[in-house]
């Protein structure tokens, strides 16, 4: 998931730290960091457009 994630645009990275930090519960951030690196593994750039 890391190397993905490191391989992603400025502006994909940018859009998984900013949904994961617009969560307001740090349950809800947990989640989405979990949902994140879920989305990475299986080779999603971006989660929004699911692509």
């Amino acid at each position: 998931a890391k190397t993905l994630f490191d391989s992603l645009s400025y502006s994909n990275k940018k859009l998984y730290v900013e949904w994961i930090t617009a969560a307001k519960r740090s349950s809800t951030r947990e989640e989405r960091v979990s949902k994140t690196i879920k989305y990475l593994e299986q080779g999603i750039k971006n989660f929004k457009k699911g692509k």
